[in-house]
């Protein structure tokens, strides 16, 4: 593969990596209680999605569907701007979800 393929998307996604968390926030995540999970992630990019799923009540099983909505949506859009034959690629990976 040409890294030119590439140019267009690279800036892109770093600027995207921009939105996530760092791995020492991640890191602190584990142990929390559902009620701080969702305090900590209410100041983060994943408030949106999460209002989404929430419902009545923020749980595991709310949480668990926010994340993989985010996955798959980041996940898309990565494949969007790829390249042809990478996007095939990953529309390939992605059938399993």
């Amino acid at each position: 593969m040409c890294a030119w393929k590439y140019k267009r998307i690279m800036p892109k996604i770093t600027v995207d990596k921009l939105n996530l968390m760092e791995p020492k926030q991640v890191a602190g995540l584990v142990g929390m209680s559902i009620q701080q999970l969702y305090s900590v992630l209410e100041n983060t990019p994943y408030k949106e999605i999460i209002s989404q799923v929430k419902g009545n009540e923020f749980n595991f099983l709310s949480l668990e569907k926010a994340l993989t909505m985010n996955f798959l949506s980041t996940y898309e859009h990565i494949r969007k701007l790829s390249p042809k034959d990478v996007s095939l690629l990953l529309s390939a990976l992605l059938i399993k979800f």
